[in-house]
């Protein structure tokens, strides 16, 4: 980043209009981590940020300036925010400065935007209490002739936008930053065009990633809403239903109301989806912007181990020698210079400092780079253990398998058995309904071994037996 400022604009409904609002002014329970709450003292209230009723009201106002037959939707733009931020190297200039003289620039700022735009600046309000000063301004989503400024505001517009802030910071030799096409088109260092430095990352990161999300819980009870919605008026449609079927209602208003709460339904549902799918990539950013922080903090930490490794203090050269220099006959002056030797044994000093640092950091790498080979190989010695430990628990749970599958088929074969030898011994002893009762025959014969015996529970177990077998035990 070099010294530049920044405007960005976003069109908001009235829900995420009334975020911004608590946002800005601090208004709520929950205020960011990120915030320091000992600094929110310091913010500026410039032009205090109006209501999402009121910009509603002002914002119907101005569309019916310009002949229209449809209403305004009750999910249209009622709001357009911008915020004004600044490169590293611009924000200490402008935080050398007063506050009064900051509030006059970004006050300066926002004007000359919103008279860009036609329309009217409605908040501004200045945050100290951040990694970085910035300014958050409200204007209203629809110009003076009636139009929505997200019909009006298209490339070419935004890039006026961006001319205007460093038209007003100019003199404090910040500029309005390059574009990411112009930079690519001369040339310039891709890494320098995409890449923040670490420190920059640690820095903004925490930032970006409460503020997105912010926006993904204010969206998730948005569709949280939106599917309730739906829900009701698909209640309202059957109960229409159950009222024609009755004879409760007209067919005619049944039938109007029903399109109405299906045509509802629909739109909740549809705008539900459309949220669903900003709310999927919301959260895939966040988890992007959180593995850039990781990554990011574990490169700090990295830098800051090198660093630590070249312990050993740097060579200084030796102080210069004076000597009298001839100005004439009478005339002398003193000079200081080093002496050729002093400068020859500096610089051999300098490059045995220099390799002997590289040479231990390298040595101390090697080292952690070893340790860490040797975890990674007890990690695979034990992953290597487990994976055996899973694959014998597995052969022996497929051995018990197979076994029960064996016994399972032993039995059946067993029952099998079991039935026809008691539908034979029933038929044999005349048993009425031999095939039915062949289960209580075999109980019967395993109870006892004396005919009589067998009999009696047969009857007790309501077994006649009849033919031949009446008179087997009599």
């Amino acid at each position: 980043m070099s010294k530049t400022v920044s405007v960005r604009v976003e069109h908001r409904d009235a829900g995420r209009a009334t975020g911004q609002r608590n946002h800005d002014i601090r208004h709520g329970k929950k205020i960011p981590e990120y915030v320091d709450k000992e600094r929110i003292e310091d913010n500026s209230v410039i032009i205090e940020p109006k209501t999402a009723p009121e910009m509603r009201k002002l914002c119907e106002e101005r569309r019916a300036i310009r002949p229209t037959k449809r209403a305004m939707k009750k999910d249209a733009a009622i709001a357009t925010n911008g915020i004004i931020t600044f490169g590293t190297e611009a924000q200490p200039i402008i935080e050398s400065l007063s506050k009064d003289e900051q509030n006059q620039l970004f006050q300066e700022t926002a004007n000359r935007i919103a008279n860009r735009l036609n329309t009217d600046l409605t908040g501004l309000v200045v945050h100290r209490d951040e990694a970085a000063i910035h300014a958050h301004f409200q204007m209203l989503a629809v110009n003076k002739d009636g139009l929505p400024l997200s019909k009006v505001i298209d490339r070419k517009t935004a890039k006026e936008l961006q001319d205007i802030a460093g038209q007003v910071y100019a003199a404090h030799g910040i500029t309005r930053g390059t574009p990411k096409a112009e930079r690519l088109a001369r040339g310039d260092d891709l890494s320098k065009i995409v890449h923040r430095s670490v420190a920059e990352l640690h820095r903004d990161l925490p930032t970006e990633i409460e503020a997105k999300r912010k926006a993904l819980e204010a969206q998730r009870l948005e569709l949280q809403e939106l599917e309730a919605k739906a829900e009701k008026n698909r209640r309202l449609a059957e109960e229409q239903a159950a009222k024609l079927q009755a004879g409760r209602v007209a067919e005619e208003a049944a039938a109007k109301r029903t399109e109405t709460y299906l045509k509802r339904e629909a739109d909740a549902k549809a705008k539900a989806e459309r949220i669903a799918r900003e709310i999927a990539e919301k959260e895939a950013e966040v988890k992007r912007l959180a593995d850039m922080a990781d990554s990011a903090e574990q490169r700090r930490k990295e830098i800051d181990r090198d660093l630590g490794l070249i312990d050993k203090p740097r060579p200084n050269l030796p102080a210069p020698v004076t000597v009298k220099v001839s100005d004439g006959l009478l005339k002398s002056h003193e000079e200081q210079f080093y002496r050729p030797r002093d400068v020859q044994d500096f610089s051999q000093a300098l490059n045995d400092w220099a390799r002997g640092a590289a040479t231990k950091s390298i040595q101390q790498k090697a080292t952690i780079a070893e340790w860490k080979e040797k975890g990674l190989a007890q990690k695979e010695k034990g992953l290597a253990q487990r994976e055996s430990d899973i694959a014998q628990r597995e052969q022996s749970i497929e051995s018990r398998e197979k076994r029960m599958n064996e016994l399972e088929t032993q039995n059946k074969r067993l029952l099998d058995e079991r039935s026809l030898i008691g539908t034979h011994i029933g038929h044999i002893l005349g048993v009425e309904n031999a095939s039915m009762n062949m289960g209580k025959i075999v109980d019967a014969i395993v109870k006892t071994g004396d005919l009589a015996k067998f009999r009696e529970i047969l009857r007790e177990n309501r077994v006649q037996m009849k033919g031949q077998g009446k008179s087997i035990g009599a």
